[in-house]
Formats: structure tokens, sequence, C-alpha cells
């Protein structure tokens, strides 16, 4: 059977090329007309199959980011510490201001002869230019200092009065104690300050002879103004 298949088959070929072959003389002088009636160029395209590029390869998968690195959390700023509260100041002391002792000065034994020029040097009740007049002294009128002073000098007359004489106008004369007379050693009054007048630094010798002029009454005593 299967030889039966295959000459069929061939007998079928045989035909068809039988077929081609008387066809194509036709086909040919039909072709020649054409072609001398239209003299073109027919230029035969191949159409060729564009090649196929070759597929990429494939890009490699991108690798995955790293996952980025967490941030460090920032250190908490360390609390400032408090300013020290500052130190009371101390309160200032008061110094004591000590004041200076009083220099004690020793008592100091002194007669007088007054140097007045004319009979009116004022005997004074107190030490003061406007102090009342008791008298007034003739020059070289002497007698005993009791309280010594570089502006003022309370003393007793040779005559027993007490009062004050402006110390400028007298000339002194410094006794010893044993020397001074008794009467007046008890009642003689240490210096209040330092004796630094003439009077007192250029005296006279101790035991110079002292004058005994008289005193003159002050009749107009208190109607007096100008004292010396």
């Amino acid at each position: 059977m299967n030889k039966h298949l295959k000459l069929t088959r061939l007998a079928a070929f045989l035909i068809v090329l039988a077929m081609l072959v008387c066809s194509f003389p036709a086909v040919y002088s039909e072709e020649q007309e054409v072609t001398e009636e239209v003299p073109t160029e027919v230029t035969e395209v191949t159409e060729t199959e564009p090649e196929t590029a070759p597929a990429p390869d494939p890009e490699p998968a991108p690798e995955p980011a790293p996952a980025p690195e967490p941030e460090p959390e920032p250190e908490p700023a360390p609390e400032p510490e408090p300013a020290p509260e500052p130190e009371p100041e101390p309160e200032p002391v008061e110094e004591e201001v000590q004041e200076p002792e009083p220099v004690v000065y020793e008592p100091r034994y002194f007669s007088f002869r007054t140097t007045n020029t004319q009979p009116d040097l004022r005997f004074r009740t107190a030490p003061s230019e406007d102090a009342p007049i008791i008298t007034k002294l003739f020059p070289g009128t002497g007698g005993y200092i009791l309280e010594p002073g570089n502006k003022w000098c309370k003393v007793v007359s040779n005559s027993g009065r007490e009062g004050y004489l402006a110390t400028e106008y007298l000339a002194l004369t410094e006794w010893t104690e044993d020397t001074f007379p008794q009467q007046y050693v008890d009642v003689v009054a240490a210096p209040t300050e330092e004796l630094t007048v003439p009077q007192f630094t250029t005296l006279l010798k101790d035991g110079s002879e002292i004058d005994t002029a008289e005193e003159k009454p002050a009749e107009t005593a208190a109607t007096e103004t100008v004292a010396q």
C-alpha cells in the first residue's frame, strides 16, 4: 500500500511540473511585450528581513540602596550650672576712731611782770575781750600765774586780785615748786595746751626780782570797749 501511495504522489508531481513547463512560454512572452512598451527598470527589491538585534543582556537588578544609618541622637546639652550666689559683702566694720589721749601736762610755776608802756592794761574777769574789766594795770605790775595759756593767763596780782591778762603783755619767769610761793602752789593749774608763744620759750632766769608796781583803779572800766 505504501508503494501505491508513493506512485500516486509522484504522478501528481509530474503533472504539476508539466503544467508549469507549458505555461512558462506564454507568461514569458507577455512579460516581454509589457517590457517593450514601458521600458522601465524594475529593480527587484529583495525584502530582507531586518536583522534582529540581539536582545540586550538584561541589566542586573540594581543593588538595593543600603538603608541609611540612623542619625545619632544629639546629646542633650548639659544644663548650665546655676551661677553661685554672690557672697554677701561683709558689712563694713566701723573702726572706732580712737581719739588721741589728751596730753597731760605737768603744772608749771611762773611769775609775771606786765610789759605795757601805758597805764591801761586791762585786767578782766574772764579770758575774753568782752569780759568786764576789773582794773587797769601800770607797766611793770607783777604777780603769779595760776593757769598759763598761749592767749590768756589766769593770774593773781601782788595785791591779791585774781583775773585774766593777755599773755602777749607779760614777761614770765619760771620757778620750781620749792621756790614758788607756797600759798599758791596748790592753786596753780597745769596748762591745757603746749605753751609755744615766745613768753614761755624765752623765760627769765629763776629767781629774778619781781616788781611790785601799783595797780591803777578802774574808775571807768565798765565803759571800756577796746581791749588790749
